[in-house]
């Protein structure tokens, strides 16, 4: 379960439920799917382009920040 702490994440929230709906119907128990299954749709959906992130996906985005903090530890 997801707790929103900021009102502008119900949006995003709301988004990603969506991308969701495409491979799971509302009310669908999600034990009668495969943890393989599940893990096809969380690589699709961090790998789907964002508007929101000038069209990267956020395995892009959470990549370059990644490479972000490395650079700068990387300088001491």
């Amino acid at each position: 379960m997801l707790i929103l702490i900021v009102p502008r994440e119900r949006g995003s929230n709301e988004n990603n439920n969506k991308l969701i709906d495409e491979f799971i119907k509302k009310k669908t128990d999600i034990k009668n799917f495969s943890s393989s299954y599940i893990k096809k749709i969380q690589d699709w959906i961090n790998n789907y382009p964002r508007k929101l992130f000038n069209y990267k996906s956020a395995k892009d985005i959470f990549y370059e920040n990644l490479n972000d903090c490395l650079n700068c530890c990387n300088r001491f």
